[in-house]
């Protein structure tokens, strides 16, 4: 996975790669509010198996807020399997 957030844009498409450490949401969704561009319709976000629930729930937000511009929004999960009472919390999430 990736040590730095990484967003990119091609065309309808939106890239979101989260790193592997916990993360400022807030940040997280500015710098993709930021990108988001006309004609921009679908977007994937690419995150790790976070260990903990709070992390999880910051994938769950940015996918919402995401949805709520109108961008088709999967999920692409990386590395380890995390526990089974996150994976419970995830299972809601869409996943690619």
């Amino acid at each position: 996975m990736s040590e730095e957030l990484v967003i990119q844009t091609n065309g309808p498409y939106l890239r979101v790669v989260l790193p592997d450490f916990e993360l400022d949401w807030a940040g997280v969704w500015s710098a993709v509010d930021f990108e988001l561009e006309e004609g921009i319709e679908r977007a994937e976000v690419v995150a790790p198996c976070y260990p903990d629930d709070d992390c999880l729930a910051g994938v769950r937000e940015l996918v919402e807020q995401l949805e709520r511009r109108g961008l088709e929004t999967v999920v692409e999960w990386q590395g380890m399997p995390f526990s089974a009472e996150a994976a419970a919390t995830a299972s809601s999430i869409r996943q690619g």
